[in-house]
């Protein structure tokens, strides 16, 4: 008897589970594997046909903790690594810019693997300016003098791009948006239009957040449409969907998706 009742128990729950299926009313009109259409971006040193897998700061040269400094990790175990992972492009990278030994060695190393580099450079440089708050100190270079830059890291096949800010509050938005237009001009005095901006954005937040509390009216739409109107050619936000339970992500990141894919 028990066991009728567990076998009833199960084809009820079926039955329960196949009708919440039919409800649903969503049906997929293309096969598995059947590939959909996408808009693509071509960068510096990744075929336009190859999904990119991104790494936030790469491999440090000095890490220090605790009255200790760790060694450096900026070693061919460590690209090997990140490239056996699948990661083909690292889009931040707080190196030394000062030892260009350093600099040398990252994006030797990288080139090795097949990874490339939005960097971070200090003539072009929002990230350590810390622009939120001073943006109106940032200097801009001349097409010519950032063309001649790009001439320079061009030497390394892993260079990409350069990574201007990493959450910007829209008050920046004048300031990178020239610093977007020098680098497309650049780009096209060095002979390489494939070498891209980066801009990452919030993921969200009020408005005093979004805009280091200088507009009222700012909300998460009007601040990613900001960062699209720069003129990048690919928009990127942060976004931390997965939560404690395996399987399961937050809505809050396919609602992002869905937001962003309509206005890029």
């Amino acid at each position: 008897m028990k066991k009728r009742i567990i076998a009833l128990l199960c084809l009820l729950v079926m039955a329960v589970s196949l009708t919440a299926v039919g409800c649903q009313g969503k049906v997929v009109a293309y096969k598995r594997g059947t590939p959909l259409p996408v808009y693509k971006t071509t960068w510096r040193g990744i075929d336009e046909d190859e999904f990119i897998i991104s790494g936030f700061i790469g491999p440090q040269d000095f890490y220090a903790g605790i009255g200790y400094r760790l060694p450096s990790l900026i070693t061919d175990e460590s690209y090997a690594k990140l490239a056996e992972a699948g990661i083909n492009n690292i889009c931040d990278q707080r190196i030394r810019y000062d030892d260009s030994e350093t600099t040398d060695r990252a994006l030797t190393l990288a080139a090795k693997y097949g990874i490339t580099y939005l960097l971070p450079d200090p003539i072009i440089n929002f990230e350590m300016s810390n622009a939120n708050d001073n943006v109106d100190n940032v200097v801009i270079p001349t097409a010519e003098d950032l063309a001649a830059r790009m001439e320079q890291l061009m030497q390394y096949d892993s260079f990409a791009g350069f990574h201007l800010r990493d959450e910007p509050t829209s008050n920046c938005f004048p300031k990178l948006s020239e610093a977007v237009q020098v680098i497309e001009e650049a780009r096209v005095l060095a002979g390489d239009e494939t070498i891209q901006p980066y801009i990452n954005g919030f993921p969200g937040g009020g408005w005093n957040q979004l805009s280091n509390g200088t507009d009222p009216e700012m909300n998460w739409d009007k601040y990613i449409r900001g960062v699209a109107d720069m003129g990048i050619d690919f928009l990127s936000w942060d976004g931390y969907p997965f939560t404690n339970v395996p399987g399961e992500i937050q809505s809050t990141w396919l609602n992002g998706l869905g937001q962003v894919k309509r206005i890029a």
